[in-house]
């Protein structure tokens, strides 16, 4: 999980990204959010395998007003080393209004 941000003050909120995957059909390739310091996250969406570079956006709105605010993203390998167990994420953007 990256340092917490803070949103409060805002009305909007938007986490962007760019990836590339190689991943077997039983991996699972998540994005979750927490507000009380990762002791618990929800899901806000997944991913899925592409070998080019794919834009992702997720809309972060439902957290605006909290204090500390952090993502994190979470490669589960259910198939081992037989397809690739590659997740490449870049481009990193939160931008909040």
């Amino acid at each position: 999980m990256a340092h917490p941000l803070d949103l409060r003050g805002y009305t909007t909120a938007t986490l962007t990204f760019t990836d590339q995957a190689v991943a077997g059909t039983s991996d699972s390739l998540f994005v979750f959010v927490s507000t009380n310091n990762g002791v618990s996250s929800t899901l806000i969406g997944a991913s899925g395998p592409s070998s080019t570079w794919t834009p992702r956006t997720f809309d972060l709105t439902p957290y605006v007003g909290n204090a500390s605010v952090q993502v994190r993203f979470v490669f589960q390998n259910n198939c081992g080393d037989c397809c690739g167990v590659d997740w490449y994420v870049d481009d990193v953007l939160i931008t909040a209004k």
